[in-house]
């Protein structure tokens, strides 16, 4: 009977604990300045750095770390100002040492740019400082990567003096942030944006990703550079269905490669959807996958998507109804992620937000277990070229289960889209059942429905133009109610 009770108690420690492990938050950052997050790490102690910007849109920007526990409470902060100029860090990695590396970089007011290197510790305390002079006249984002070698890699695209076009460039450092060498690929007649850069499993070179058409006859818009160890371009191929933007990949094995990207169809309206693609040594896809509703607009986080440190357990996210136009939309989106195996079956897919308009920037998976976001907020009824930080951690599950319950769980069981619609209301419903009730702006019932598990399409044809409150109730009794705008 000791023992029977012994073993009992011994479970619920560790229920207990991996509950910890587990739990989740959602935090937030707002002040008067416009700020968005560009990258998340996870330290030792499985707390969180948060790299920031923060300034005035459309250009003056400075740079912000934030650090947080676990739970997601802020530890400290720290502003890294660059003084006659503005800066920004686009990517941090863990360095050998155990210090931290962001990569940005410093545009001087006369528009010179230099890369930016900024060593910190795991408490924000700058180790070093270090910059190089760039012959990019504009720099769309940096990337880094540390190899088999020790070096660190900093990568990305940038306009050259003598020509309009984006072109992919390689800046090799030690440890140490002493530079190695540089190189810059200047083909004709095309801008290449670089997403994405890897190491072949056996260490013989790399993989680029590009957006644009590094050689001209290939079909693809989107392509592979594959590099010898010295940056030498040893082969070019297009990547499969045609993916676009933000393309992020990693190995899953030294056979299987996975690709993300936007994949747009413009029958019979257009819809852009998450894809994730899992491709063999030849670079033929083996597994595909497509997140997002129809009919709507959905992009991959623009800097870093996808992530897995069990490759059981990769994560893709992105936005939902994301506005192409503005980064300040007066309409509603949505965070989107989803939980793959490696063979590209979906687990999960978890929607959060609709109620502002969120961008997703970053995405990071977590060593014990379940993922964190990066992602800016911004609410258009009450705030005017002006984003907030919102980062949400997730278990594996794709639950929010904070154990003091200081933060209410955001996620939602149904999305609405598009909103603003017009002759169809479509619901993408992640409970097995609900009812959905549409009033107009006097508060009469127009509309009453039940639906059920996925995607749901409601005709409104009959309705006039305007705005209409939805109210949907699940079998649980949960309440989730916001605006429809018929257009």
């Amino acid at each position: 009977m000791v023992t029977k009770t012994c073993c009992i108690l011994i479970y619920l420690c560790l229920f207990i604990l991996k509950m910890q492990a587990q739990s989740g938050f959602v935090f937030k950052y707002s002040s008067l300045n416009d700020e968005f997050p560009t990258s998340i790490v996870e330290t030792s102690d499985h707390g969180f750095i948060i790299s920031a910007s923060y300034g005035t849109f459309p250009a003056s920007y400075q740079i912000l770390l934030i650090k947080l526990n676990k739970f997601g409470d802020t530890i400290r902060s720290r502003k890294i100002e660059f003084a006659g100029g503005y800066s920004y860090i686009s990517n941090m990695i863990k360095l050998n040492n155990g210090s931290y590396l962001g990569i940005g970089e410093k545009i001087y007011p006369d528009g010179k740019i230099r890369m930016w290197l900024i060593n910190f510790s795991e408490e924000l305390l700058l180790i070093k400082d270090t910059s190089y002079m760039s012959n990019m006249k504009n720099v769309s984002q940096f990337y880094c990567m540390s190899d088999y070698f020790q070096r660190v890699l900093v990568f990305g695209s940038g306009t050259l003096p003598n020509s309009g076009y984006y072109h992919p460039f390689i800046l090799t450092v030690n440890q140490n942030l002493d530079s190695l060498n540089y190189v810059c690929y200047n083909p004709p007649q095309c801008s290449q944006h670089v997403y994405s850069l890897i190491e072949k499993p056996d260490s013989s070179g790399y993989l680029m990703m590009i957006f644009g058409k590094y050689i001209q006859q290939t079909y693809s818009f989107s392509q592979i550079l594959s590099m010898d160890n010295s940056f030498n371009i040893l082969a070019v191929d297009s990547i499969p269905r045609d993916l676009n933007l933000y393309l992020n990949s990693k190995y899953i094995n030294k056979n299987r490669l996975l690709i993300t990207g936007k994949l747009t169809d413009n029958s019979p309206t257009r819809t852009d959807h998450l894809a994730i693609l899992n491709l063999d040594s030849t670079f033929q896809v083996v597994n595909e996958y497509y997140l997002g509703p129809e009919d709507t607009i959905s992009y991959p986080a623009a800097y870093t998507n996808l992530d897995f440190v069990n490759p059981n357990e990769i994560f893709y996210g992105g936005t939902v109804n994301f506005n192409i136009g503005t980064i300040f939309s007066n309409m509603p989106s949505s965070i989107l992620l989803g939980k793959f195996d490696s063979t590209l079956n979906l687990y999960w897919e978890k929607s959060f937000g609709g109620d502002q308009y969120y961008i997703v920037y970053t995405l990071t998976a977590l060593e014990e277990g379940g993922c964190i976001i990066g992602a800016s907020s911004f609410n258009y009824n009450t705030q005017t070229q002006e984003r907030d930080i919102y980062v949400i951690k997730v278990d594996s599950n794709g639950l929010i289960t904070s154990v003091d319950n200081k933060n209410p769980e955001s996620r939602k069981n149904a999305l609405i889209f598009p909103n603003p619609g017009n002759e169809i209301l479509n619901v993408q419903l992640t409970c097995q059942t609900a009812e959905i009730v549409l009033y107009d702006i006097t508060g009469n019932k127009i509309l009453n429905k039940s639906i059920g598990h996925g995607f749901n399409s409601i005709d409104v044809s009959n309705l006039l133009p305007g705005l209409y409150l939805y109210r949907i109730t699940d079998s649980n009794s949960k309440v989730q109610q916001d605006k429809w705008i018929k257009k």
